[in-house]
């Protein structure tokens, strides 16, 4: 494109005078000005389409990069919510029950696997008649 505007604004046109000079394959000084002319009107025409062509393209890889950005983004946020989801469901229930406001993480771990581990095994746990048995009756 840039080759057609600097072919255009830098393109030379020899004197011509009837009878003195006429440059050559040229009958006369109109034919030679009426060809220039033509030649130079086809590569502004050229350089015309080329130049929207160019907007044209330009317009469009904007549109596309702002669309596939904001794709890839709305992607990483999306991702970013799922793992905190997961994240935050795979955290102990206990760890955010504790009444006095103390973490005591290990230890509601542990008291929750032992009595899982009581309550397989203890006949009394399962029937609801061991004192640290909890009632599930309403």
């Amino acid at each position: 494109m840039y080759a057609y505007l600097v072919e255009i604004f830098y393109s030379y046109t020899l004197p011509c005078e009837e009878g003195v000079f006429v440059p050559v394959g040229f009958a006369t000084c109109d034919a030679y000005f009426n060809f220039k002319a033509d030649e130079m009107q086809e590569l502004s025409l050229k350089t015309i389409y080329l130049v929207a062509a160019l907007m044209v393209s330009s317009m469009v890889g904007s549109i596309i990069m702002y669309k596939a950005f904001g794709i890839a983004t709305e992607r990483i946020n999306k991702r970013v919510r799922d793992q905190t989801f997961t994240a935050l469901l795979r955290q102990e229930v206990g760890w955010y029950s504790t009444g006095s406001g103390l973490v005591r993480r290990p230890i509601g771990r542990a008291n929750c696997r032992s009595t899982v581990r009581r309550c397989r095994y203890d006949p009394c746990l399962l029937r609801g008649t061991h004192p640290n048995s909890y009632d599930f009756s309403g």
